[in-house]
């Protein structure tokens, strides 16, 4: 065998380490041999390597954005489109309340404008007698749908009134003992929670009934009637809806059976539609009767202007009526955009709690949706750790639902720097992103992360249990000469989460280090 191939032989792993182990049994024979340490000795050999140190954690893989919704607006709801894991996009309608009367009124309002911009066209090209005389047909016409308008309102009104007045003495007077009283009592088992609120309410409730009564009775006008019969409804149904959550709250018992709890909620469901109702009744009313009021002032100008010249002022009158009808429009259009809940990013759908015929209101958050590709990891990670932790440092993720050799990397994002107590222990909320899509990854999955909070490489290491102290210095066992152990003081470095530690002073590579238990 020539020189070059012998090194190439000398020099290959398996059998450098060879070598190395027959070293530390010469060692080994020789300080047995000469009596030095006991036969029991563990030995190591110093060697250059790679160390990291390591906090291992465990949490859930959660979406970065999760968003609950509500509709912006109260009503019924009449339309749902999705379902829970459902994929929706940025923009999708998912579900909407009832708005027909919203999109007629919307239709009216641009037949308006339509009106208002003939108007001005008019003006501005002078009225012939024929068109005098159209113009105050229509004020006749308008007129009189006006007067029609106004007993719709006072009829919706009256019946309005009686509904409801009926509505609270049958469906809660039964809850109240002497409920027309100031001191009235509730008389079935509540939680405190509600009982004084819906005991102190129930008077003022009956007020309201009585000031509604006496303002039609005294024949008001409309606008009077309106605004009376609108504000009485929102008090009935806001009491209603404080009512319907005391009684949900409640529990079948000794004193209240389950099938008596399930009549006190179905009274209650009813007084709560009945209520809605009549106030979908009432407003609608009181807004055919402010358009047919407006109507008639539009036309009462119109037909003046037909009748006279058209001066500076009155075209610029006339042109502000027509922003007014578009603000209008625009007003009806948020309307119903507020009326159905959209889509504000791509994702999933997480919850839909909504059932069509219910009545919603800007409270009712029934509907979540998660972002299904950005993910994340929330932990939390102990005192004692927290210290080694910082943003940007690189993460390890396995997951309980493929096997340990698949690895997605991930960074620390996020450190929270208020503590959150787990069982009596402060801990540190830390967030771990990972660094690309996944299919593979789903919300909702368990997954153990490694955070490397630090690593060096090519150092000397050797295990920690070969590091001993003494006089308040760290250091090793080594084979001196003779093959006496001898103690030589040593710098430490880098701890590692295998065990070993960094010597950055005191040893040499090749050197033997010997455990000796103190």
């Amino acid at each position: 065998m020539c020189y070059d191939d012998l090194m190439r032989v000398l020099f290959t792993s398996k059998f450098l380490w060879s070598v190395a182990v027959v070293a530390i049994a010469i060692v080994t024979v020789v300080i047995k041999a000469r009596g030095g340490i006991n036969s029991s000795l563990d030995t190591y050999a110093v060697v250059r390597g790679d160390i990291r140190s390591e906090v291992s954690l465990s949490g859930r893989i959660k979406p970065i954005t999760e968003i609950n919704l509500a509709f912006l607006s109260s009503g019924r709801v009449s339309w749902i489109g999705v379902k829970v894991g459902d994929r929706v996009h940025k923009g999708q309608v998912l579900a909407s309340l009832e708005s027909s009367t919203l999109m007629a009124q919307l239709d009216q309002a641009k037949a308006s404008l339509i009106i208002e911009n003939s108007a001005l066209d008019s003006m501005l090209s002078g009225s012939r007698p024929e068109d005098v005389e159209i113009a105050r047909i229509k004020l006749d016409s308008v007129n009189q749908t006006l007067a029609n308008k106004e007993v719709l309102l006072r009829d919706a009104a009256s019946s309005a009134y009686v509904k409801s007045e009926n509505a609270i003495h049958n469906y809660v007077d039964q809850f109240y003992s002497n409920p027309k009283a100031n001191n009235t009592q509730f008389s079935i088992p509540i939680s405190s929670e509600y009982e004084l609120k819906l005991e102190s309410d129930r008077p003022l409730i009956e007020d309201v009934l009585r000031n509604w009564q006496n303002k039609l009775v005294g024949n008001p006008d409309e606008q009077t009637l309106a605004s009376v019969s609108r504000e009485a409804l929102s008090r009935l149904r806001e009491f209603s809806s404080y009512l319907a959550q005391a009684v949900n709250a409640m529990t079948p018992s000794a004193n209240i059976s389950a099938t008596v709890l399930a009549g006190y909620k179905t009274d209650i469901s009813i007084l709560r539609n009945t209520l809605e109702t009549e106030l979908t009744n009432v407003t609608g009313a009181i807004q055919t009767w402010a358009d047919a009021r407006s109507n008639l002032v539009l036309f009462e100008g119109q037909y003046n202007l037909t009748k006279s010249p058209s001066r500076n002022e009155d075209l610029v009158a006339q042109r502000a009526r027509i922003i007014r009808a578009e603000a209008e429009i625009s007003r009806l259009q948020q309307e119903i955009y507020r009326a159905a809940i959209y889509a504000p990013v791509t994702g999933l759908i997480a919850r839909q709690d909504f059932e069509i015929g219910e009545i919603a209101d800007s409270s009712d958050t029934k509907i979540r949706i998660i972002s299904d590709k950005a993910l994340s990891i929330e932990v939390n990670v102990a005192e004692a750790d927290i210290v080694s932790i910082s943003l940007g440092q690189e993460v390890e993720v396995r997951t309980d639902a493929y096997s340990s050799d698949i690895i997605f990397k991930a960074l620390v994002t996020s450190i929270d720097p208020a503590e959150t107590m787990v069982d009596g222990v402060s801990t540190y909320k830390v967030i771990i992103s990972f660094l690309n899509e996944d299919g593979r990854l789903r919300a909702g999955m368990t997954a153990n992360v490694i955070i490397v909070v630090g690593k060096n490489n090519g150092v000397l290491l050797v295990p920690s249990r070969f590091v001993n102290e003494k006089e308040g210095k760290d250091g090793a066992y080594v084979v001196g000469p003779g093959g006496k152990a001898e103690f030589r003081p040593i710098e430490i470095g880098f701890r590692g989460s295998d065990g070993r530690v960094e010597v950055l002073s005191g040893l040499e590579e090749k050197d033997v280090v010997i455990f000796i238990e103190t």
